[in-house]
């Protein structure tokens, strides 16, 4: 993802969109809310972490 895309990917999920990834096989959801929360989960519901901003989360996938 260039720098551009990220922009974009952030500022959606600071709109509250949704995105649905692959990572080695596994589908996963991230998520920003209005009351500031983010989340990350599997999409199977077996994982699921959250955290305090979307800044704390980005940080986390990196």
């Amino acid at each position: 993802m260039n720098k551009d895309d990220y922009m974009l990917f952030k500022e959606g999920l600071s709109r509250g969109e949704e995105y649905l990834f692959t990572y080695h096989d596994v589908n996963y959801w991230i998520s920003h809310g209005p009351n500031g929360d983010s989340s990350l989960a599997r999409d199977d519901g077996t994982y699921c972490q959250d955290f305090n901003s979307l800044d704390e989360l980005l940080k986390k996938l990196n």
